[in-house]
């Protein structure tokens, strides 16, 4: 037994880290959660953080001290402090809504955090490292499989039958896969990111232990093959585009490795056989896969092809006016507009950290679609990882994260081109190959947010910066030993005891401050983690009790949720909107604008909080405030349904018909969600405006005209089929008044 624990010993600081990486697949929580993946496991790695800092100051008593030795490493813990300063300095200065700027602070000194503390974990103790490839393995295994099991179970029987617009079938059926990362795409992605592990793990063989690493290998080649058959199946766009980029980048790293960098170490040229193998395998395969697609003409590859056309030519299929299907890349490009003017007018400290929700609908919401006029839905990030940097934390703050990126790039790039072991340089050829494709993947989509894929790409930086720092430090004591050869020994052990003492004392201080800095951070980071997910527990509650026009259930649930700290909903929808909402239907308007007043205060550009101020006002007959309230929607959002009725309204009840008039004709004839008593409203403000101006019209015509409500539909139909006035179309039909 004792022999047992003797063996273990040495293992058991890399306890959390085993494990908080095989949990984390299964930490879901759809029975609480909006998003069932991201606040659960936000908690789960607070708790890991907590666990490192005791582990890591356990270690500290046993004399381990933190270590940046390396040009790489340094830069690369430059950019990330550079980073995190530029969050605090940005909350600092006055952001809009305080609460979630903190939050967005500490989620992203946490992430720092969990880098560091893998770093640190091997760079102190560099067995581990192939434990950490292997329990990545397990982790990504997980999600493969239960995506595989959703995929057997998922009803492809439309898909099968149809012979056109197979891409939109094929993609609504697969939708419902997401493994446990809340939905498709971010499952395509963390696919994406298991890749480089599994094809690691499968290429690499440990002489030392043939039976189990034979298998390992075996093991990791069929979740390799699952891997890459998912991410075809999964359709995702942005996947397929990094997956080709790093596809190119391992094969032109490895042939510089091989071809050019391993000659130059060791004098050994590539053999004639193997040059062949380089330039000749990847030949034919792109061969075997121009070839399947040109000769063969199966349904999965008219799928495959439909799906890349779409991206160039949507308009081929009919999908461009689908806001949140095919048309993505047209959304995405008018986000990314508002973002860049929100950068122009932020770049030095950006709107702040968790600001970028709250500020893009004053950048306009006119060219969306109409959900996100009307303020029922919007963007809560815009996908795109470095534009939502640069956004919150200005230019500089990008440029650290830029830093730390680059670093960790370079770092392996080092280790490729001077590696003498070839597992690291194996390791490193697929890390970074699949690094720069994951910029593609920053590029279109929103990875940062999700915490697993924060685990693996963290993780495989955190070994590619060790490989660069244990490779330096070697280098360089090596390098030491020949300076120092011909020194006399007395001289070299005084002052190198000298040295030893102060280097020691430094760090020593140096690694008591970080494990300070880790404890507060953690211990932060738990606490807005819990909640958080408490906040989110319950407004899952008010959301079911708002759809459900259960207004007592509402301000009731809404006195559980801490306003304080959870103030906006997974929707950007503050709390107290809700509570204005339920109190205005129960007729308690003085209370219901006081809540839509303080859901202003944390979103100061919630358009439905506006018109909700605007409704109870014109319930007290307020109009004149109301209509105040009103504009500013339609500052935002000229073609917002509700702000337009609602300005009509406020003129009908002002006696002004025409402007009411003038306002409800910018409404579409047919509204996709609004007022049920929309028609009947038109019909009244037309009769009503009409009516002001009767010694216009023939007086029979008019009559007949104002007491059928056919021939009132009718008109406004006809003026939204013609070019002129509502006036000139009246005068059409019913002819000048001749008295």
């Amino acid at each position: 037994m004792s022999e047992f624990i003797s063996k273990i010993k040495p293992w058991a600081k890399y306890l959390p880290v085993i494990v908080f990486i095989v949990i984390l697949p299964f930490i879901w929580d759809t029975d609480n959660m909006l998003d069932a993946s991201l606040l659960p496991r936000q908690l789960a790695l607070s708790f890991f953080l907590i666990a490192m800092t005791v582990t890591f100051a356990i270690l500290f008593f046993k004399g381990q001290r933190f270590s940046f030795d390396g040009k790489y490493v340094k830069i690369v813990f430059g950019g990330l402090a550079l980073f995190m300063l530029m969050h605090l300095i940005s909350w600092a200065f006055g952001v809009v809504n305080g609460n979630e700027a903190l939050f967005r602070t500490v989620k992203e000194f946490g992430l720092c955090l969990f880098f560091f503390f893998i770093y640190q974990l091997l760079a102190n103790d560099y067995r581990g490292r192939e434990l950490i490839l292997k329990l990545l393995l397990v982790a990504g295994t997980v999600f493969i499989t239960i995506g595989i099991v959703q995929f057997m179970k998922a009803d492809f029987s439309k898909f099968e039958s149809s012979t056109q617009n197979l891409s939109y079938y094929l993609n609504s059926i697969i939708e419902e896969l997401y493994s446990t990362c809340s939905n498709k795409n971010l499952f395509s992605s963390i696919l994406f990111i298991t890749l480089p592990v599994s094809v690691y793990c499968m290429l690499n063989h440990d002489g030392d232990h043939k039976v189990l690493s034979l298998l390992w290998q075996i093991f990791a080649g069929l979740v390799s093959i699952a891997d890459l058959a998912l991410i075809v199946i999964m359709l995702t766009r942005t996947v397929w585009a990094a997956l080709a980029v790093a596809l190119v980048a391992a094969y032109i790293l490895a042939y510089a490795r091989r071809m050019i960098f391993v000659p130059k170490m060791s004098g050994e040229v590539a053999k004639r056989k193997t040059k062949l193998i380089y330039i000749g395998v990847p030949a034919v395969l792109v061969v075997i896969v121009v070839a399947v697609f040109a000769f063969s003409d199966t349904q999965i590859e008219r799928t495959i092809v439909e799906r890349a056309a779409i991206t160039f030519n949507p308009e081929k299929y009919g999908y461009r006016d689908n806001e949140h299907g095919e048309s993505s890349v047209a959304m995405r490009k008018l986000v990314w507009g508002k973002t860049l003017d929100m950068i122009k007018d932020h770049p030095v400290l950006g709107a702040g950290p968790g600001q970028w929700q709250i500020e893009l609908p004053k950048y306009g919401a006119d060219e969306f679609g109409a959900k996100v006029r009307n303020g029922s839905e919007t963007f809560q990030r815009p996908h795109n990882d470095y534009l939502w940097f640069a956004s919150e934390v200005g230019i500089i703050g990008l440029l650290g994260y830029l830093a730390f990126f680059v670093g960790i790039l370079f770092a392996g790039l080092s280790n490729i081109k001077r590696a003498a072991n070839g597992r690291v340089a194996l390791f490193n050829i697929v890390a970074v190959a699949a690094l720069i494709g994951w910029v593609v993947v920053s590029l279109l989509d929103y990875p940062h947010e999700r915490i697993e894929h924060n685990v693996f790409y963290l993780t495989i930086s955190a070994i590619v910066l060790v490989d660069y720092a244990r490779r330096t430090v070697a280098g360089n004591q090596i390098e030491q030993a020949e300076l120092t050869e011909h020194t006399e020994q007395v001289e070299l052990t005084d002052q190198t005891t000298l040295a030893e003492q102060t280097e020691r004392s430094a760090k020593s201080t140096i690694t008591l401050a970080i494990l300070a800095f880790g404890l507060v951070v953690s211990g932060l980071h738990l606490w807005q983690s819990w909640a958080y997910y408490n906040g989110e527990k319950n407004d899952r509650l008010v959301l079911a009790a708002y759809y459900h026009e259960d207004w007592n259930a509402i301000v009731r649930l809404t006195r559980k949720v801490d306003t304080q700290l959870y103030t906006l909903d997974n929707y950007t929808v503050p709390i107290h909107y809700y509570r204005g909402v339920a109190l205005s239907f129960k007729n308690n308007d003085k209370e219901a604008i006081s809540e839509f007043e303080q859901a202003l205060e944390k979103h100061p550009n919630h358009m439905l909080s506006y018109c909700g101020i605007a409704a109870s006002l014109m319930k007290l007959q307020r109009y004149d405030e109301a209509i105040k309230y009103v504009e500013q929607v339609l500052e935002m959002s000229p073609r917002n349904s509700q702000a337009l009725f609602d300005m009509a309204i406020a003129y009908y009840n002002q006696r002004e018909f025409q402007q009411a008039l003038d306002y409800m004709l910018r409404l579409p004839l047919v509204l996709e969600s609004g007022p049920h008593n929309y028609e009947a409203t038109r019909r009244a403000i037309c009769r009503a405006a009409v009516a002001e101006n009767a010694s216009r019209y023939n007086r029979d015509n008019l009559l007949d005209w104002l007491n059928n409500d056919g021939r009132v539909d009718s008109s406004i139909n006809r003026y939204y089929s013609d070019s002129c006035t509502f006036d000139e179309l009246l005068l059409k039909e019913l002819g000048p008044n001749n008295q």
